[in-house]
C-alpha cells in the first residue's frame, strides 16, 4: 500500500471527484488530511516518546548495574506504545526477569518504572504532544477500553487516534451542522411570524 500510495491517492481522489460535489468534495478531502494529520503526529511522538522511555531506562539500568539491560529496556519501550497499560506490563515483565535473578533488582526496577511513568504522563508526553489531539481524559480512557474490548490489543493501540478523530468530527462537523439548522428553523419560525402579520 504505501509503494503505491501515490496511485491509490490519485485514483481516490478521481473516484471522490465524480462522485461528489466540489463543496463535498472540499470538505471530504480537508476530513481526510486532517485524520491523516492526526495520525502522523500520534504514530511519530508515540514512537519517540517510547524510544525515550527505552533509553532512560536503561541509562538508570547500567547506572544500576542491573542485568538483562537491553532485553528489558526494549521490553519497556515496547510496551510504552500500549496506552495506560502498556507500562504495568512492561513493569511486570521487567520486574519477573530481574526477580529470577535477584529480587532486590525487581523492586528497584519497579520502582524506577514507576517514577519514570508519572514523569512520562504528567511532564513527557503533555510536552511531545502539546494541545494537538486536543482529547479529553475521559475520552481516551472511554475509547481504550471500548476498543480494547472490540478488537484487542490493535484496538487499544489505535484508541487514541480513533478518540482524536472522533472528536474532532464531532466538534468541527457535527456542531456546526447542528447549529445551522437551528438557524435555519428559527429564520423559518420568523418569516412564518412576519408572512402571518
Amino acid at each position: 500500500m504505501l509503494a503505491a500510495k501515490a496511485t491509490l491517492k490519485k485514483d481516490a481522489k478521481a473516484f471522490l471527484s465524480a462522485l461528489l460535489t466540489d463543496d463535498k468534495l472540499n470538505n471530504t478531502l480537508f476530513f481526510v488530511k486532517r485524520c491523516n494529520f492526526i495520525l502522523n503526529r500520534y504514530l511519530v511522538f508515540s514512537l519517540l516518546d517510547a524510544l525515550f522511555v527505552g533509553v532512560i531506562t536503561a541509562i538508570i539500568m547500567l547506572i544500576l548495574r542491573m542485568p538483562y539491560v537491553g532485553l528489558i529496556s526494549v521490553v519497556a519501550a515496547v510496551t510504552n506504545l500500549i496506552p495506560t497499560f502498556g507500562p504495568v506490563i512492561g513493569a511486570v515483565i521487567g520486574g519477573f526477569f530481574l526477580l529470577l535473578v535477584k529480587p532486590v533488582y525487581a523492586i528497584m526496577f519497579i520502582a524506577i518504572t514507576l517514577v519514570l511513568q508519572v514523569a512520562d504522563g504528567y511532564i513527557i508526553k503533555p510536552k511531545l504532544f502539546g494541545n494537538s489531539l486536543g482529547v479529553s481524559g475521559l475520552l481516551i480512557l472511554l475509547a481504550i477500553v471500548t476498543m480494547g474490548n472490540a478488537f484487542g490489543i490493535g484496538g487499544i493501540l489505535l484508541a487514541i487516534p480513533v478518540a482524536a478523530i472522533c472528536d474532532f468530527t464531532y466538534r468541527e462537523g457535527f456542531l456546526p451542522y447542528l447549529q445551522r439548522r437551528k438557524e435555519r428553523k428559527q429564520a423559518e419560525e420568523q418569516k412564518q411570524k412576519t408572512d402571518s402579520c
